[in-house]
């Protein structure tokens, strides 16, 4: 038994002031208070009257007992400021309970189905595709009808003579079917990106909800080893001084609390971040929360096969609309018809009419001889562009297969041994700590090295989830 003099605030760590210590034998004053150190619990007493009570870890198997001079506050102080912070106490709970009840826990499938239909790029290509499919009603180009009529001497020398002529130039019978031809591929190619523009924003909301969950168990990690090492802290403030620890442990256990505060304080964050990133992925107007309480395991299907027919049909397609604009350009060779009317009067003959059929064939080709060798040129851009990113997609699926392997080695490795043994070291670390078998230091190594497998298992584990994302986007 140990009788030191403090007062209750030097207890939880407040620095020591000029007081007459008071031991057990000579009672406890009026107002005076005493901290008890148990195994596990501290108990700060008024008078006999249990006013506090900490629980911490334990220290050890001897009980100090530590007395002060220190006067408490009179019971109506004591009542004012217990209204007062019962009142702080209410408002914190309402600013943290009124953003909760406005959240809405879905599953991922509900999270993509929301995604898919407030998508503004999905809502685009389709509008794409209608807007490919309102250009057959152009393939026709009719030229502008041409009403004429003449009078004056036109065919004989009275100048009484009236003419109406009516011309509409059909242009080439052949191009429109060209032109249908490239539409049909235009809304083929539209609805390819529409496939795919699906498959990102799967994606997106798999990879936000992966974010969501990844940051929660970092959160729930460091929060549970933060409780621990402000525990720790506080029994070694308390051990120090009752002389059982030096200045260096003592530092050492502050050190530790500070930096799972900081950890905490950054693992919050990012989960604030992920939570605003997977409400937008959603298209949300209230935050939403997964259902899901943590990351799992689930083994992603790997293939032997390539690129996924989604992107190849998608890149094919862009190279036959550009062939098809080739046949386009190249139909314009072709001569163009048109048709007419003639009504006229030639006196003394009236109500003359007669009907026009015209041919209109392009003596210079030079113009049009640049146009398809442009269009030849893209076409064949187009061409090696596809094998080129068919390549570069088909190499990233052998590197995400890869990786893939490499991560659900990793991931079997923690849950069969590292976990375990991360365990057992801090059940073996706490138990040396009580029986005093080890010092302050190598139980802050032994938890700190705990806490790096399990934080490597998770990401570990978060890598793993990526990379079949996007194994799967491109598959």
């Amino acid at each position: 038994m140990h009788s030191l003099g403090l007062t209750a605030g030097q207890a939880y760590g407040m620095p020591m002031d000029n007081t007459t210590a008071f031991s057990p034998e000579r009672g406890i004053p009026n107002g005076m208070c005493t901290v008890e150190h148990t195994q596990d619990v501290f108990l700060v007493e008024k008078s006999g009257q249990t006013l506090h009570s900490v629980r911490n870890v334990s220290l050890g198997r001897d009980k100090h007992k530590i007395t002060s001079s220190h006067s408490v506050r009179n019971a109506s102080n004591c009542k004012h400021y217990t209204i007062h912070n019962v009142l702080i106490g209410l408002a914190i709970i309402l600013m943290i309970t009124t953003p909760v009840l406005a959240q809405r826990t879905i599953t991922l499938e509900e999270a993509v189905a929301m995604a898919i239909e407030n998508s503004p790029r999905l809502k685009s290509a389709n509008i794409s595709i209608e807007f490919a499919r309102a250009g057959k009603g152009a393939s026709w180009e009719l030229g502008h009808t041409s009403l004429d009529y003449s009078w004056g001497q036109l065919n004989g020398i009275i100048s009484n003579d009236r003419q109406l002529s009516i011309v509409q130039p059909i242009g080439s019978v052949i191009t429109p079917f060209y032109k249908n031809a490239l539409i049909d591929r235009q809304v083929a190619t539209g609805q390819h990106y529409r496939d795919i523009v699906k498959k990102e924003i799967t994606a997106e909301v798999t990879r936000a909800w992966t974010d969501y969950l990844y940051t929660r168990s970092l959160v729930q990690m460091y929060g549970e080893l933060n409780s621990f090492a402000e525990q720790l802290h506080r029994a070694g403030e308390l051990r120090f001084l009752a002389g059982d620890v030096t200045l260096l442990e003592r530092s050492m256990t502050a050190t530790q609390a500070a930096t799972m505060r900081s950890r905490v304080f950054q693992a919050s964050e990012e989960h604030r971040i992920a939570a605003a990133r997977l409400q937008w992925a959603c298209f949300s107007d209230t935050p939403v929360v997964p259902a899901d309480s943590s990351l799992t395991h689930i083994p992603a299907g790997i293939c032997d096969g390539q690129l996924g027919e989604t992107y190849s049909a998608y890149y094919n397609s862009r190279v036959d609309e550009m062939q098809a604009e080739v046949s386009v350009e190249r139909s314009r060779f072709f001569p163009e018809l048109s048709a007419g009317y003639l009504r006229q009067n030639i006196l003394p003959d009236k109500g003359l009419n007669a009907w026009t059929v015209g041919i209109a064939a392009p003596l210079f080709f030079a113009s049009q001889k640049s146009r398809v060798k442009q269009a030849k040129l893209n076409a064949d851009i187009a061409r090696y562009e596809a094998q080129n990113n068919i390549r570069e997609l088909n190499i990233r699926l052998e590197t995400l297969k890869a990786d893939l392997r490499r991560y659900a080695e990793t991931v079997a490795f923690y849950q069969t041994s590292a976990l375990t043994e991360a365990d057992a070291l801090i059940k073996a670390a706490t138990l040396q700590l009580e029986h005093h078998d080890t010092d302050i230091s190598q139980f802050i190594q032994s938890m700190n090295n705990a806490l790096e497998i399990k934080r490597a298992y998770v990401e570990a584990l978060y890598l793993y989830h990526v990379a079949a994302i996007e194994y799967e986007l491109y598959q």
